[in-house]
């Protein structure tokens, strides 16, 4: 460890990730300590472990205090620049 040059924190903030097919309240609540540029959620279609089949319903749900931007950013953005997608809805054409 102690050769590292960098603190923990700086390596997660640098190359980790977290997708949540499940985000469960209490998660939601700590999107700010993990990163909120980390966290994405993904449906995991058709798995019904997931959302699926009501992800619109649940994430709408469990999203619904959560600012509009950082919505986006947990729904699709953050997804979108860690895999180079489009960077908007109207680029997918």
């Amino acid at each position: 460890v102690g050769r590292l040059s960098l603190k923990p924190s700086e390596y997660w903030a640098r190359q980790c990730h977290i997708g949540a097919s499940f985000i469960r309240p209490h998660e939601v609540a700590l999107r700010h300590q993990v990163g909120l540029d980390r966290v994405m959620w993904g449906s995991d279609y058709p798995h019904t472990e997931s959302t699926f089949p009501r992800s619109q319903q649940i994430m709408g749900e469990r999203l619904i205090t959560v600012p509009a931007a950082e919505r986006e950013k947990i729904l699709w953005s953050n997804v979108a620049r860690l895999y180079g997608f489009p960077a908007t809805p109207a680029e997918v054409g």
